[in-house]
């Protein structure tokens, strides 16, 4: 596992997961970026979104039944309100 902010290292990746901040525009226009650039079709593109529907990131993309929702923390409404930087 790796991670990098530059997209034209993932063309060749088999899972990528998106971990931006969680801007519905931003995961939007990141989803299809990342759909362009990853080469493999049968690729599984996941986002770490707790709040922002997983189909709204899917449609970005030409491939809707591999946009997979994770979230590796406790779920949302547990979590305490975050801070601004």
């Amino acid at each position: 596992m790796s991670y990098t902010t530059e997209l034209a290292y993932l063309a060749d990746r088999d899972l990528v997961i998106e971990a931006a901040v969680a801007d519905l525009d931003l995961k939007i226009s990141l989803s299809a970026e990342i759909d362009g650039t990853v080469k493999r079709p049968d690729a599984i593109l996941a986002s770490s979104t707790p709040s922002i529907p997983i189909a709204r990131l899917a449609q970005a993309t030409g491939r809707l039944a591999q946009v997979v929702g994770l979230h590796f923390f406790n779920p949302v409404s547990v979590h305490p309100p975050a801070t601004a930087r």
